[in-house]
């Protein structure tokens, strides 16, 4: 019988600070270059960000980044400490982006799933 604990998937939501838009912008690159390694071993397998409202395409602030207010993500992992502990660690937990404390973590099961590229930033 194996010692390692079953892991379980968790769909979090979790809130950004108010006012954290620009800080989150600033470090998204490290969050991306530091979720390559637990997407490759399938720690997260979906994530992405929510959204105030979707941005009109058409307006003057067409390029500018979308309203983002919290993120959600599929977190596998063997306890909802752990899952919290994860997003402690992440850039956007210790910089002031996400608010973990008032984090949902929440049991959940994928039952479809499509492959969807990471995004490549400048």
């Amino acid at each position: 019988m194996s010692s390692q604990a079953a892991k379980n998937q968790y769909l979090v939501i979790v809130p950004d600070f108010e006012g954290a838009l620009q800080k989150r912008i600033d470090v998204r690159p490290q969050h991306f270059k530091d979720l390559r390694p637990k997407l490759d071993d399938g720690t997260i397998t979906f994530g992405g960000a929510l959204l105030t409202h979707h941005p009109d395409p058409s307006s003057a602030n067409s390029g500018a980044p979308p309203p983002m207010k919290a993120s959600a993500v599929v977190v596998t992992a063997a306890s909802e400490a752990e899952v919290k502990a994860i997003l402690e660690a992440d850039v956007y937990g210790k910089s002031g982006v996400w608010d973990v404390a008032n984090a949902q973590i929440m049991p959940f099961k994928t039952a479809v799933q499509t492959e969807i590229p990471m995004p490549t930033l400048k």
